[in-house]
């Protein structure tokens, strides 16, 4: 599948920090960096912070995304191999998942949509943001919510809401964003998201209420340098450990904020989209295994 024209070759540099409540609340802060060069994608995560150099080594890996191969790798370093997924498998995936969905309205067989569209509010403000000019959008989804572990009958309501910072198309960043939406072509990912109603959406496998914020943001121009994601309960009881609370009391379940802190464009090397030629290729296992940890095709063999 053809891709845009490349304008520049881009790195971008992205801190997050992760949050989750529970009886031990768990935080993370992580560092992605992403190359971008036309119609290939590399991305290296590593947690950062106290962590042993032990756990660096366990959690560093690297992600190719090659829309020219129709296929990712999975790079392991600590294990010295590599995992080749087609895209294929998931793009007639997507397909069926999207007709059943087209074919359940077409036939009024589809589960009403009760839910609230995605609020979408212009910021009316812009940051500057790795020295880029960026718009801010508030993305908030509001919904019914109901946990077993509650008394019958008791709904909480759940918000989630994203705050985004979005840097126009035609700057260096606008890479980044060409390359996720050549990518959501070439896997289906976004003919999926546009067929269903938000109950369909949010009730598919893998995708969920979250995939309604990302539907609608990604019907927003631009590319986003930064965000912040809170997902929150009203009506959550007092007193229960692990619970972040706002001052009138709402709990906040998840956060997740995001941020550029650096971009470059210059071009890049041809080797950092492959796979290291020393490393061997281990093929995905079945359905419901684990890959295989030894062996599974020669080092250097590339498809």
């Amino acid at each position: 599948m053809a891709s845009a024209p490349v304008r520049a070759d881009v790195r971008i540099d992205v801190r997050e920090s992760a949050w989750s409540a529970g009886q031990t609340p768990v935080a993370l802060e992580t560092v992605v960096r992403t190359w971008v060069q036309g119609p290939r994608r590399r991305l290296e995560s590593q947690l950062v912070g106290a962590v042993s150099d032990s756990v660096l080594r366990a959690t560093s890996f690297a992600q190719i995304d090659r829309l020219d191969r129709d296929s990712s790798y999975f790079v392991r370093p600590a294990e010295r191999a590599y995992i080749p997924v087609a895209y294929a498998p998931g793009r007639a995936q997507n397909a069926a998942r999207a007709e059943a969905m087209r074919a359940a309205l077409a036939a009024g067989t589809a589960p009403k949509d009760t839910l609230a569209p995605v609020r979408v509010v212009d910021l009316g403000r812009v940051r500057r943001i790795a020295g880029i000019d960026c718009r801010g959008l508030l993305l908030e989804l509001t919904f019914t919510y109901r946990d077993s572990a509650m008394e019958a009958g008791v709904d909480l309501t759940g918000i989630l809401a994203d705050t985004v910072w979005l840097a126009p198309s035609d700057s260096p960043a606008g890479e980044m964003g060409r390359f996720e939406r050549d990518l959501a072509r070439t896997t289906g990912g976004d003919s999926l998201l546009d067929a269903g109603n938000a109950v369909q959406i949010s009730g598919q496998r893998g995708l969920g209420l979250v995939a309604l914020i990302q539907r609608e943001l990604r019907r927003q121009p631009g590319t986003v340098l930064a965000s912040h994601f809170s997902n929150l309960l009203k009506g959550l009881p007092r007193g229960l450990a692990g619970v972040e609370r706002l001052p009138d009391g709402t709990a906040i379940v998840q956060r997740t904020v995001r941020e550029v802190v650096a971009i470059e464009s210059k071009p890049l090397p041809a080797a950092l989209f492959e796979p290291p030629l020393e490393f061997r290729r281990v093929e995905r296992a079945a359905r419901g295994g684990a890959a295989p940890g030894g062996g599974g095709g020669k080092p250097g063999t590339h498809p």
